[in-house]
């Protein structure tokens, strides 16, 4: 099992928690953590 974090940038604060299976690969969580205003960053 692992805990997957979002938090602010500014403040620390947490604002998105997901628990997966230790085999599922992050970049599938991430689309989950992000809010509407926030974009996965490209390389």
């Amino acid at each position: 099992m692992k805990v997957n974090v979002d938090a602010d940038v500014d403040s620390g604060a947490v604002h998105t928690v997901e628990i997966t299976a230790a085999n599922e690969a992050d970049i599938n969580v991430l689309p989950k953590l992000l809010r509407d205003d926030e974009e996965i960053p490209s390389k």
